[in-house]
């Protein structure tokens, strides 16, 4: 029992942000669940790390239940909270980024002329493709100084 206790503390959290779906915004209940839920979060890792027991398995089960969480809590709270337009358009980034399709790269070390796709809001894509030399083909997106990959 005691090597699966950060996955049970996991399950717990997903099992909250399932009851967290139903209950009525800003109650007593609400916040209750939505405190569980959130310190269950920095508990699971924390203990994990702490009795030797992280496991890829544990790894994906957490990242599930912090997007569960997250979509929950993003579903029940957004009809309170004024959003800006501009806003919405950042929403796909967030997701695909939480469902970790874009991995978040330091600044690559070697400069190789890339191709601009396209310029939005600041950010710039572009494409890295040297065939037989640099496969697969990568998409990269700079903002600020920083890189992400895909």
């Amino acid at each position: 029992m005691k090597t699966h206790i950060a996955n049970i503390i996991t399950g717990i959290r997903i099992l909250g942000s399932i009851l967290l779906a139903f209950v009525p915004v800003f109650s007593a209940v609400y916040y209750t669940v939505y405190l569980t839920c959130g310190l269950s979060d920095m508990a699971d890792g924390m203990i994990a790390r702490k009795t030797n027991n992280v496991s890829s398995f544990g790894a994906r089960f957490d990242t599930a239940a912090d997007f569960l969480f997250a979509a929950v809590s993003l579903v029940k709270l957004l009809p309170y909270i004024p959003v800006p337009r501009w806003l919405w358009k950042c929403v796909p980034l967030e997701i695909f980024c939480d469902l970790g399709i874009i991995k978040i790269g330091t600044l690559i070390k070697e400069r190789h002329e890339m191709p601009e796709i396209c310029r939005f809001y600041g950010i710039v894509i572009k494409m890295f493709f040297k065939p037989k030399e640099h496969e697969p083909s990568h998409l990269y997106a700079l903002y600020g100084g920083t890189y992400w990959y895909f």
